[in-house]
């Protein structure tokens, strides 16, 4: 099966699907001909497009989206979009599009969500494409309150994200070795709040990281 031409057009090889003598004119086959001899190389030659599926489906996150997208599909006239909560399935469809992306703006930060797409080859839908699995996150703003007549600082970040742990290193030059912190923070009207020391030399990185 070659593709020429038209990215929606392909050929295939049909030499030697009947014999001339099977014909009532070398051209025009008899009937016994069509369904013993034609049909089933003709299944043979199309069923390998409709067992074809989008590849390389790819999944990043922000706050409460997810936005995919993958490799287009030779013939694909339109995308189907996915999702289940659990890898392999049932998934459901959420979209559709006739581009190679998608942004699913349905997501809920924290939950892990399984992805996969299919294509349409005219009237045929493909084969599901490999499942893709993304957990959105929220963005967390962490406060900082310094105190150098103590020498102290205080973190502070929303209690919804009590989930995420507090990593510091105290240098940033790469490679960057983060160590995590597992001082518990107090939690008070809805905000979490943790005080640590300060380093000698003042500098110190924080970073909230999820499970």
């Amino acid at each position: 099966m070659t593709t020429v031409g038209n990215s929606k057009v392909s050929f295939g090889d049909t030499t030697g699907f009947f014999n001339a003598s099977d014909s009532s004119d070398s051209l025009h086959p008899y009937g016994y001909a069509n369904l013993s001899f034609i049909a089933p190389k003709m299944a043979s030659l199309v069923t390998p497009l409709l067992t074809l599926a989008p590849k390389g489906l790819n999944g990043s996150v922000s706050n409460q989206w997810v936005y995919l997208s993958w490799t287009a599909l030779v013939g694909a006239t339109n995308y189907t979009i996915q999702r289940a909560t659990n890898s392999g399935g049932p998934y459901t469809p959420i979209g559709s599009t006739k581009t190679t992306n998608y942004t699913d703006i349905t997501a809920t930060n924290a939950a892990s969500y399984f992805y996969v797409i299919s294509a349409s080859l005219r009237t045929a839908e493909t084969a599901n494409s490999d499942e893709v699995v993304v957990t959105p996150e929220a963005w967390v703003r962490m406060g900082v309150q310094l105190d150098p007549t103590s020498s102290q600082l205080m973190l502070s970040w929303p209690s919804w994200a009590a989930n995420l742990s507090l990593w510091g290193t105290t240098n940033f030059s790469p490679p960057v070795v983060w160590g995590q912190i597992t001082n518990a923070p107090q939690d008070t009207n809805g905000v979490l709040s943790l005080t640590l020391p300060l380093t000698k030399d003042g500098q110190q990185y924080f970073r909230l990281k999820g499970p």
